[in-house]
Order: structure tokens, then sequence, then C-alpha cells
């Protein structure tokens, strides 16, 4: 037919092909319900943990030398070491499971990990026709994976530990010789103390040569475990950005000339005013802003020269980008606060040489006795950290079995409601098809329309008129005999 079918011809071919529609959705759906009905049932068990992004985490955060840095990567970090093949052999090897090598990803991709948007919190769902199993999977999961992390927090503590007990021994030996030529000096010379405005001086100089002491240890704190990082890194990839390549950016190296600014500019507003001071807080903010930006460019150069998926190279990768980050910003403050010192110095130029010699021996002194007290203090928290079990992973909704009528595949209603649809648009769709083949002429309207002309009269079909008259006959028959029964 050239013409398109309106609303009355699509009623007549359904009308017509009705039978055949309502075959081929009852068949499909028939078919639907037994295949579900012999699928295997998966079940699935879903646990919700949440990480501590803001706990420490390695030397450097240790020892309190990373400064503000952000920590975005550290749940996708997570996520990566939760869906490491690695962890998952232990998860098998912890289940006792015999799994073979072709087995293996299909066993992988059973368990599911996925960050929650806008949280810290990441979710584990695992699915297996074993309802028990996968409420099992799921808890091995978790507990190697906490295992893992409290492990390497523990290495990073020992490594705390022993630097801080290299350090303290050295420090401990500088602060004897200092006691000792002090000492010796006022014997010596017969001089007790400085004047008073000296003592003053002496002070403030004490509480800039103990911030600059700190930052050196910091500093070399943080190219040791550098140094830790880059040894494990390079053991696991060949290729890796060397510093000298990062110092030598033109943007890193503006954010770094601006941050040793900032820093100087900070030390001198901290002799003035207290840290509450507008001034202070707002050298800090634009310190804080050029160090996040330092990161985000040395993130970028050391992203580009790395194609590493694995996790492990990747939480290495952000722990190196934060410390190259971190050196920059500690050797910057060193020479801010070596530029003040200078500074102060200058000031006793005027001074007898008896008393600019005191002033010196207790300065040294002074100083070695405040770096002293902070290691120790820093030795006592790295020996508590390092014993306690702590992993920073908090258990939101544990691995629970799921229950055994109600699997999450297959779905038998909703695959025979698809079915059912199917089912019946194929028969629809089949039933116009048909129709478009049939050209042979129905109905008298088809005749008007087709020649144009009206249709004066029909010759009606043989076989039905037979049919009519037979009905027509027996319901004669049976009104006459119920007449003549009454």
């Amino acid at each position: 037919m050239d013409e398109e079918l309106d609303l009355k011809q699509i009623l007549l071919v359904l009308r017509r092909r009705w039978r055949m529609i309502a075959l081929f959705f009852f068949v499909s759906t028939i078919m639907a319900w037994i295949i579900t009905a012999r699928m295997t049932p998966i079940y699935e068990s879903t646990a919700s943990i949440l990480i501590d992004t803001e706990g420490s985490e390695g030397l450097e955060q240790i020892l309190g030398f990373a400064g503000g840095f952000s920590n975005r990567n550290a749940i996708q970090n997570n996520v990566e070491i939760l869906r490491s093949k690695a962890l998952t052999w232990q998860v098998i090897d912890r289940l006792g499971l015999e799994i073979g090598v072709d087995e293996f990803d299909d066993f992988r991709r059973s368990i599911n990990i996925q960050p929650v948007p806008n949280s810290d919190v990441i979710r584990i769902t695992v699915q297996s026709s074993d309802r028990f199993l996968a409420k099992e999977t799921a808890e091995a999961l978790i507990d190697l994976f906490e295992q893992q992390i409290h492990l390497n927090k523990q290495q990073s503590a020992r490594a705390a530990r022993e630097f801080i007990s290299t350090q303290l021994k050295v420090v401990a030996e500088n602060l004897r010789e200092a006691e000792a030529r002090l000492t010796a000096f006022k014997e010596r010379e017969k001089i007790v103390s400085p004047q008073e405005e000296t003592e003053a001086q002496i002070e403030k100089i004490v509480r800039l040569e103990t911030t600059a002491a700190e930052t050196r240890i910091n500093l070399e704190g943080s190219r040791a475990q550098l140094a830790q990082l880059r040894r494990a890194y390079e053991s696991e990839e060949a290729t890796i950005v060397s510093s000298q390549t990062i110092v030598e950016n033109p943007l890193v190296e503006k954010y770094r000339s601006r941050l040793g600014e900032l820093e100087v500019e900070l030390a001198g507003a901290r002799e003035k005013y207290t840290d509450l001071h507008p001034s202070v807080r707002r050298l800090r903010a634009e310190i804080a802003d050029i160090q996040a930006k330092l990161e985000e460019e040395v993130a970028r150069i050391v992203g580009t020269e790395t194609r590493s998926v694995n996790p492990v190279h990747q939480e290495l990768l952000r722990r190196i980008v934060t410390l190259e980050t971190e050196i920059m910003g500690l050797t910057a403050r060193e020479e801010a606060l070596i530029a003040v010192i200078r500074e102060s110095e200058e000031k006793f130029a005027s001074l007898p040489h008896k008393e600019v010699e005191l002033l010196r021996l207790t300065r040294d002194q002074e100083v070695a006795q405040e770096i002293y007290l902070l290691l120790v203090t820093k030795q006592e928290e790295i020996r508590i950290q390092e014993a306690m079990k702590v992993s920073g992973i908090h258990r939101i909704d544990p691995p629970v079995v799921p229950e055994e009528d109600k699997p999450v595949k297959p779905s038998k209603r909703l695959n025979v409601m698809i079915a059912a649809v199917l089912g019946l648009l194929a028969g629809v769709l089949l039933a116009f098809l048909l129709e478009t083949l049939d050209t042979t002429i129905k109905t008298s309207d088809e005749v008007e329309a087709i020649l144009g002309l009206p249709v004066l009269g029909q010759i009606p079909r043989i076989q039905e008129e037979k049919r009519k008259r037979k009905r027509n006959n027996r319901n004669n028959r049976n009104s006459r005999h119920s007449l003549n029964l009454s």
C-alpha cells in the first residue's frame, strides 16, 4: 500500500493479526521465565569504610614537616590499592580459594570499589553465587587493606624514629660542647651574664636561630624521606623526574622566589605582631596559596613524565611531589630566616668584643638546648605512634550475608517484563510487515481508495453463506421443537 496507515487501518491490522501478536507475547514471556528460573542466582554483599585522610602519614607527617598541602589524591590512591591485583591475590589466599590465572579476572571483576563523591568514604561491593563467600570476600579485603595501611604507617614511624635518634645524638653532643664553651668563657673572663638590653637581643636571635635550626632539621628529614621514596619508586619504575628538572622550570622558580619573599615578610611581621594579627594571618594565607600552586605545578611536571597506573607507584609519586614542594618551601624559609638573623647580628657590631663573644656562646647554648628539647619531645611522640595500632580505616557498614531469597541477579520480574515488551513489539512489527507484503484487497473501502470508483455491490463468499444458512436452519428447528414440547 502506497499511503501511510491511519489509525483506523492500524487498528484493523492489529485486529486481523491479534492471534500472532498474542502468540509472540506469551511465548517470549514464558521462555524468559523458564530461562531466568534456570539461571544461577548471584548475591551481593556491600560494605563502606571511611579513610582518615587527616591522620599522619609518612615520615614528613610524623615529624610535622608538611605545611598545609592538599591530600586530594589520597582517596583515589586507596581505591587503586583496593583494586590492585596484589591485594586480590592476598584475598584469594586468605579464603583458601582454588582460583587459577584464567579465573582470576572474573573473580576480580566481581569486586567493585567505588569512592563516594564529596566524601572520604569508599564503598566495596562483592558479587558471588555463594552468598556466604560474598560476605567473606568483602571482609577479607577490608582486613588485608587495613593491615597493609597499618604496616605502612609503622614503617614510616620506624624510619622517623631512627632519623630522630640520629639527629638527637648530634644535637646532644652540640649542646654539651656549647655549654662547656660558655662555662669556660665565663670563668676565664669573669663575666656572669650580658647586659639587659643585650639579653633581649639574645632572646630574639635565639628564637630565630631555633626556628632556623628546626627548619634545617625538617629539611634534612624531608630530603632523607625523599631519597627513601625515590629508591622505592625506582625499584618499581625505571623512569622518574629529577629534582633538577623541577627546579629549572620557570614557573616553579617564580613560585619559589615569591615564597622566599613572603617568608622574609612573615619573619619580620612576627617580630612586631602576634600570630593573630591581620598582617601575619594575611601573609600565612598568601604562603599557603603559593604552596598549593607550587604543588600543582610540580605534580603537573612529574605527571607528564610518568605513565604508571600501579597504585603503589601513584602513592609514592604523590608523596614525592609533596616532598619536592615542601623542600622548596623549607629552603625558602631557611634562607629568609638566615637573612633576618644576619640583620639582627649586625646590630651587635658596636658592642665590646667580650660581650659579643658572650652573646654568641649564650646563643649557641640556648639554641642547642631548644633543639634538643624539641627532638626529645618528637621522639616520644613517635614512639607512642609506632606502638599504636591505628590504621585510619573506620568501618561504617560492615559486610553482611545477603538473604537467600533476594539475589541481585537475575531479576525474574525485570527479565519477564522486558521479554514481554519485546515479544509484543516483535509481534506488532511482524504483523505490519506481513500486512505490507500482502497486496490483496480485503475491503470495499480499499477498492474505492485504489480505483477511485464507488462500489455498486458485493459478491458474498459462498462458504460464509452456507454457514449462515446452516445456522438459520438449526435455529428454526430448535424453535419448532420447543413449540411442539409446549
